[in-house]
């Protein structure tokens, strides 16, 4: 008769546990995770840049091609680096610059497959002479704008 009280205990205790573990888990408040989708370059050129292709370097990642100036410039607040989207990819293309803080001094809009930007507002309001910066660029799949990827690339900029 000892095991059938034991038995009777251990499995009101237990569903008196799952009550409690599902009270807990349905009264928690839920957060909603609203994204939002990173908007368009206004600034952004249709077609490719009209300087010499030796002056670009192309790279491959995870499946689609970034093309930028082989060597950035700084002229005044102003990072020209002619980011293009091929019109082979089949994602957009979005680059942020950040200083050797890790701080976001500038970034573009999303380039569509077939466009470019030519440069991108810098805020070197905090270190008018900072030369070295990473640009990091980020890809993100046209129907859903879920990451494609991404990549940094550090880099010195030369002084216009």
């Amino acid at each position: 008769m000892n095991k059938k009280i034991i038995y009777s205990v251990a499995g009101v205790i237990c569903a008196v546990s799952i009550v409690f573990m599902i009270f807990a888990l349905s009264s928690k408040p839920r957060t909603e995770v609203i994204f939002n989708k990173p908007a368009f370059d206004d600034t952004a050129i249709e077609g490719k840049p009209s300087s010499p292709p030796e002056s670009y370097s192309s790279m491959s990642v995870s499946g689609y091609m970034v093309i930028l100036c082989g060597e950035p410039v700084i002229d005044g607040d102003v990072m020209q680096l002619y980011l293009t989207n091929p019109d082979s990819n089949a994602i957009y293309l979005k680059a942020r610059i950040m200083n050797a803080d890790g701080d976001c001094v500038g970034e573009s809009g999303l380039l569509k497959p077939g466009e470019y930007v030519s440069s991108i507002e810098i805020d070197s309001s905090n270190n008018a002479t900072e030369k070295k910066y990473t640009v990091k660029i980020m890809a993100y799949e046209e129907d859903t704008y879920k990451s494609a990827g991404a990549v940094n690339l550090n880099v010195t900029a030369a002084e216009s």
